[in-house]
């Protein structure tokens, strides 16, 4: 970073990682745990681990990593925390890299993200668990990258992306896309989680030069509005976002 601009490598192959862990949320167990090596590569431009819950199977959860392997072939594989044991289940039609995915109504959804030729991709991408099946559409209103994807009240919103600040939302029952609202910053890299019935955006950046933002800020269903909120710790982006016992842990 210079002059609190930040340089970017958006190399999709660099560098890759194959490892997980696990962070039990007890204070019987205060430590991190290795889980069973995963059988294809992550670079950071994949999507983030999404976990299905008791959806494929009663008391199961399980984790779904769309797994960006050389360029742009796509694996995709599935984490059993009973058997801690990867799979590789049916990869995806269209290659892609640097998509939002989020879960919802039972189905892994991929939204847009990088195409072979170096462009957005248009295309929706839905997997089906129970029968380990992708099919997809094409729309030009899916063009991010570089955002992600977020589930409330059987909606997804994909946030932000590169130089934007757009909330766009998708209906997975009537199979309608529209705009929602912006944010208050554009937000690319940025993470998302949702709390209490509303969404938060943490961190992210201005442009590819930066700078990485130290806030966030909310949008409520109910009043159709973001809202921003106060500082973070520390400027964020590129980071990991989740839930535990009603408190959103960045970083």
């Amino acid at each position: 970073m210079k002059d609190g601009r930040t340089s970017l490598d958006y190399s999709p192959v660099a560098p890759c990682l194959s490892r997980s862990l696990i962070f039990p949320a007890s204070k019987e167990f205060p430590h991190w745990d290795d889980l069973s090596q995963e059988l294809h590569q992550r670079s950071r431009l994949c999507p983030r681990l999404l976990c299905l819950g008791d959806l494929i199977q009663p008391a199961l959860s399980t984790s779904f990593s769309v797994a960006f392997v050389s360029r742009l072939t796509l694996k995709a594989q599935q984490y059993d925390t009973i058997t801690n044991q990867w799979e590789t289940v049916c990869p995806l039609p269209k290659p892609v890299h640097s998509a939002a995915a989020t879960v919802c109504g039972g189905k892994v959804y991929v939204f847009g993200g990088v195409n072979e030729a170096g462009r957005s991709a248009g295309v929706l991408q839905s997997y089906v668990p129970q029968t380990n099946s992708w099919s997809f559409i094409e729309s030009p209103m899916i063009d991010n990258k570089y955002a992600p994807a977020v589930s409330l009240n059987g909606f997804i919103f994909i946030l932000g992306g590169a130089y934007a600040r757009a909330t766009t939302i998708y209906d997975p029952d009537k199979g309608n896309i529209k705009a929602g609202p912006n944010m208050n910053h554009s937000r690319q890299f940025c993470s998302a989680v949702v709390l209490d019935g509303k969404i938060y955006a943490t961190g992210g950046i201005v442009s590819s030069e930066g700078p990485a933002l130290g806030n966030m800020e909310t949008f409520d269903p109910s009043t159709n509005a973001w809202t921003l909120l106060q500082s973070l710790p520390c400027p964020l982006f590129r980071h990991g976002c989740v839930v535990i016992k009603k408190y959103i842990q960045s970083g």
